[in-house]
């Protein structure tokens, strides 16, 4: 994946949202099966047992234990057991969201992954289906932290076993897609919403409601924030002073430090400092 893109990539996923609607860990009946033409919500499958068959995207694949599907919400999908067979899994219902648009309308995913550490992938779905049922007032942030991190393991063994893994772009997408990928390009210099907007030609209000509704923050907020975090890799990986940092993305070394301070919550030299510092282990 080109810098660019996998930039977009990242921005999208900075802007992710889950929520999960069940999680269980079952054994199927020998009648187990359906056929959806556009399921409401996405599905994770972690297959323990069992013999059966799941047809995706036009595939039909036979799902074997230590297999982990990502079925997504809205693609044709239909399962099953082989005769007189069961399947025993771990799954999940869910939805993940940026903005407006489903995040598998963004990013194309492999349909499943080897999972090596099975036992670590089982560890994380008896938490979450403990946590989807406790009733402490605090349990939906373990439950998405916990689905995140499901999904997490997912991209990140896709990635390790050369899966196709990429943005995708739809009808809704495809205008923001160019604007991410021009201010990516464009960091080192002074970007105006009218100057956005003429990319995709909307209207410089509709297209800061637009872009709000995608990327949750409004367009220069966005940008601003993609050059601190620009900033931030530059003064950990680097030895340029920050005059030069400053310089690097466009903006006025007093200005930037404000910035900084403002986003980061310390100043640009204290952050390389404690960013470079090693970390020191105490006893208590």
């Amino acid at each position: 994946m080109d810098p660019i893109r996998q930039q977009v990539l990242r921005s999208y996923l900075d802007n992710l949202q889950v929520q999960l609607h069940t999680a269980q860990l079952t054994k199927v009946l020998s009648d187990w099966g359906e056929t959806l033409a556009a399921p409401p919500v996405s599905r994770l499958y972690f297959f323990r047992s069992g013999a059966g068959w799941i047809r995706h995207r036009g595939v039909t694949h036979r799902p074997e234990p230590g297999q982990l599907f990502l079925l997504p919400a809205g693609q044709p999908l239909a399962f099953g057991t082989e005769p007189g067979r069961t399947f025993e899994k771990y799954w999940c219902h869910f939805s993940a969201s940026v903005g407006d648009l489903d995040l598998f309308e963004l990013l194309g995913t492999p349909t499943f992954v080897r999972v090596p550490e099975r036992e670590r992938l089982e560890s994380l779905f008896r938490e979450l289906i403990g946590m989807y049922k406790n009733e402490a007032f605090s349990a939906p942030l373990r439950v998405k932290a916990l689905l995140m991190d499901i999904l997490y393991l997912y991209i990140e063994l896709a990635i390790g076993q050369g899966l196709p893994l990429a943005v995708t772009s739809t009808r809704e997408s495809g205008k923001i897609d160019v604007v991410l990928a021009y201010i990516e390009q464009n960091l080192q210099r002074q970007m105006t919403v009218e100057e956005l907007a003429a990319l995709v030609h909307f209207h410089p209000n509709y297209f800061q409601s637009y872009f709000k509704s995608m990327l949750g923050v409004p367009p220069i907020a966005f940008i601003n924030r993609k050059r601190i975090e620009l900033a931030k890799r530059l003064l950990i990986a680097t030895d340029m002073p920050v005059a030069d940092i400053a310089e690097r993305i466009g903006l006025e070394p007093y200005y930037f430090s404000r910035m900084f301070r403002k986003l980061a919550g310390q100043a640009p030299s204290t952050y390389r400092q404690y960013a470079a510092a090693p970390v020191v282990e105490r006893k208590l």
